[in-house]
């Protein structure tokens, strides 16, 4: 497999007779993502399988209009298509996971939650085109989530919780929406900095979710993403990056930072936050199924989605970010 993903990008790019070899770094929801070295050049392929051929073309579209206005997204360099499958071959950006620096001191942690939250608000800052704004985005997102919830597997604790927290967001969402690029999946392991200076970001990667919508729907996810000290050790064993590390403000200070970076008010920031766990939850959920019928064991899925649920509810009722 890896051989024949090296061959066909090198293809793709015109350049046939490089050698080259692909190396899988890992996998999307819905693709395989591979590092091709050839000759002095690097880059990244996503290896979408059957019927993945109109997402590949979908993303090309979608990071050649954002890599041009947004200069941390990777620019798109070709699709090529084999059926109904597809590779998608991106620029490979510069920087590092900020895991991979090491421990952080808290004033590199603070500088970097303030950048963090700084480069999502610029994102958001972009502009969309009319033809890009579409009707009902979070109704339509939360009619999703319904459907791919899996009740029979969630229990039915969860389940109840699952469907107050869904009827609740739906009761009060925001009848006026602003419309904004979103990432759609924006957290600290889907950023790179730079190994010298690891406060600053150099390049935001992971790009299959990006969508146009509320912008306050890409704050709460990454709301969500963000593990404090005094979160449950079930999310801390799996925190993406430094988020509960000395230094580190809470979500109730990234949801100012924002506000202050944005120029934009956050009315409700509890909805958001309970927006972004009802997600993640719906993610958990299925990622955990995925991997067990790959005969993988996901022994703590069900507890860390009951955790999400229970924070989704307690946001509801008025509990604290």
């Amino acid at each position: 497999m890896s051989a024949r993903i090296a061959e066909r990008a090198m293809a793709a790019l015109g350049r046939p007779r490089v050698g080259a070899r692909a190396t899988r770094v890992g996998g999307g929801r819905a693709s395989e993502v591979f590092l091709v070295q050839g000759g002095d050049s690097e880059l990244i392929a996503y290896w979408l399988p059957e019927g993945g051929a109109r997402e590949a073309r979908r993303r090309y579209a979608l990071l050649e209009r954002l890599s041009g206005q947004f200069r941390l997204a990777p620019r798109p360099l070709a699709v090529d298509e084999d059926g109904d499958a597809a590779l998608l071959l991106v620029e490979k950006l510069d920087g590092v996971a900020p895991a991979a620096c090491g421990a952080l001191g808290p004033d590199t942690v603070r500088r970097l939650a303030e950048n963090f939250i700084e480069t999502l608000a610029s994102l958001h800052a972009l502009e969309v085109a009319p033809a890009d704004r579409p009707p009902d985005y979070l109704r339509r997102i939360l009619s999703e989530w319904r459907r791919r919830w899996n009740a029979e597997e969630a229990g039915a604790a969860a389940d109840a919780d699952f469907r107050a927290v869904a009827d609740w967001l739906s009761e009060r969402m925001p009848q006026t929406a602003p419309s904004a690029w979103l990432h759609n999946d924006y957290k600290l392991d889907n950023i790179l900095v730079d190994p010298g200076d690891p406060a600053r970001l150099v390049g935001v990667v992971d790009w299959e979710l990006a969508a146009v919508g509320h912008p306050l729907a890409d704050l709460g996810a990454a709301l969500a993403y963000w593990i404090e000290g005094r979160d449950s050790s079930l999310l801390r064993l799996d925190a993406p990056g430094p988020s509960c590390a000395p230094g580190a403000p809470t979500r109730a200070a990234l949801v100012d930072l924002y506000a202050a970076a944005a120029g934009r008010e956050v009315t409700e920031p509890a909805y958001w936050y309970a927006y972004g766990l009802l997600r993640l939850a719906v993610i958990t959920q299925q990622l955990a199924l995925r991997r067990r019928d790959e005969g993988q064991r996901v022994p703590r899925a069900k507890l860390i989605v009951r955790w999400l649920l229970d924070r989704a509810a307690e946001a509801c009722g008025g509990g604290r970010l």
